[in-house]
């Protein structure tokens, strides 16, 4: 992505997945003690994923509350470990084949489209959950990568059934729509 765009994924206020709030709307960002937030500064691996955990409901915070995790890079009691540790344990966030996770690192727009599509729970398992017809984008053909199920999940618009292993299979795409009427 370039320059200040609005990414949407498909996201209804009616299919708000159970794992996340919707019905209290607590802040989710805290700020610095400076009493900054850095609305234009980039944004690193850590801060997302502690805006994911406290999106969660309480009762899936708590269901899935750990101080635990495999990372050389999480020390114990670093202020992020309980939300890295949950997350990573709920298999929403994950690090590096190196057992890093790069907290600091930023997060790049695969990065974001992943975690995004492991909330909402839209994740097909192979290219043959997907259906042909569907938006190619040039930068992302090589079907080996990791992230180009992802950012076919999330660049088209479709309806799909779950499989029993709760990945997605497309049964139709469907017209993408026109955000830039809704953006106005």
């Amino acid at each position: 992505m370039i320059g200040n765009k609005a990414v949407y994924a498909g996201w209804k206020a009616a299919g708000m997945p159970d794992m996340l709030n919707g019905d209290d709307h607590f802040a989710y960002i805290v700020g610095y003690s400076d009493k900054t937030v850095h609305p234009q500064n980039g944004i690193t691996r850590v801060a997302v994923a502690t805006i994911f955990f406290r999106l969660l409901t309480d009762k899936v915070r708590d269901a899935n509350s750990t101080l635990t995790n495999n990372y050389s890079d999480i020390s114990r009691g670093i202020w992020y470990d309980h939300a890295v540790s949950t997350l990573s344990k709920m298999g929403i966030v994950k690090g590096d084949s190196h057992g890093r996770f790069g907290p600091n690192a930023p997060i790049t727009c695969a990065e974001a489209m992943t975690l995004i599509d492991r909330v909402l729970n839209r994740l097909p398992e192979s290219r043959d959950d997907l259906l042909n017809g569907m938006i190619q984008w040039s930068d992302n053909t090589d079907t080996s990568k990791w992230y180009y199920l992802v950012v076919q999940e999330a660049a088209n618009s479709h309806y799909d059934d779950i499989k029993s292993d709760h990945h997605e299979k497309w049964t139709k795409l469907r017209d993408t729509r026109d955000w830039t009427q809704v953006e106005k």
